[in-house]
């Protein structure tokens, strides 16, 4: 499920929301993908 949360910035009138999300599952190797892996095949 996800939580949303108003934040007021401080000194501002500027507000921002927060999504918390849960995590569901673990994230494959794959990933994160080091610099040249990203430049030399990019995701389509």
């Amino acid at each position: 499920m996800a939580e949303v949360i108003d934040v007021e910035i401080p000194f501002t009138d500027l507000q921002h929301k927060l999504v918390i999300i849960e995590k569901t599952a673990p994230t494959p190797k794959a990933y994160p993908r080091k610099a040249g892996k990203i430049n030399k095949n990019p995701l389509k």
